[in-house]
């Protein structure tokens, strides 16, 4: 969803002429290459390849969106606030949800 969404952002700034970040290439360097190894038959594990090809893909469209809207402060500003509230919210929900759990689930001799 989020690549599809980068997607059809940079498209549309494409038709208003306003051109590509100039980010695209180099993002598309990594998806290539885990392509290109998929491609030849290089990949030791194809299917895992392929995952992280859709996973790092969505990961590099959100880091370019970002590096084209951040130039204006308040986007900026807006980006960083919510990064580093999502951070405060994982922080305060591990130590939380570590202690919420069942016995058989904290117990990690259990697993060995």
């Amino acid at each position: 969803m989020l690549l599809l969404a980068v997607s059809l952002g940079l498209s549309c700034s494409r038709l208003a002429a306003e051109g590509l970040p100039k980010l695209v290439l180099p993002a598309l360097a990594l998806p290539v290459l885990a392509l290109g190894q998929m491609v030849l038959g290089r990949s030791a594990a194809p299917v895992w390849t392929a995952e992280a090809v859709v996973v790092s893909s969505a990961m590099l469209a959100a880091l370019v969106f970002w590096s084209e809207r951040a130039r204006e402060r308040s986007a900026a500003v807006r980006l960083s606030a919510t990064i580093l509230a999502v951070c405060l919210a994982q922080a305060a929900l591990g130590p939380c949800s570590g202690t919420r759990l069942p016995a058989h689930l904290r117990n990690h001799d259990a697993v060995r």
